[in-house]
């Protein structure tokens, strides 16, 4: 699902970018820009935001896209470090600091961990003294 709807946008801003600039795509390229490609003022884009959502009767601000786009990935198994690089932050710490509850199975998958290896301490343990 996640790939239809990240190829859907895609479609979407090449029709959009692609046709009125009249060039390709780069990785370069924003999302939110005037049309020469130079950024749009972030509060000018949070403005228009607010206004469409508020438009269709949702209380959506911005920035929940980013949580939104975060909890998706880490709910399709991708791979940390790359959500993180992908958001751009310093660090993956903070991506852990901040999503690791949504991690699915982190605190059982450790339990289990640690239970298979104390019982392999214990074992050898075992093994040596009889």
């Amino acid at each position: 699902m996640f790939n239809h709807i990240s190829q859907s946008f895609s479609n979407f801003v090449i029709k959009q970018k692609g046709l009125s600039l009249g060039k390709p795509l780069t990785d370069n390229d924003l999302v939110f820009a005037h049309p020469d490609g130079a950024p749009l003022d972030p509060s000018s884009t949070t403005h228009v935001f607010v206004k469409v959502v508020r438009k269709v009767g949702l209380k959506l601000r911005l920035h929940h896209l980013r949580h939104s786009y975060t909890s998706i990935m880490l709910a399709a198994g991708v791979n940390v470090k790359a959500i993180s690089e992908s958001l751009e932050y310093a660090n993956i710490r903070i991506t852990l600091d901040i999503y690791s509850h949504l991690l699915p199975g982190v605190g059982k998958s450790a339990a289990e961990r640690f239970d298979k290896l104390l019982k392999s301490w214990l074992a050898e343990d075992a093994g040596k003294r009889g």
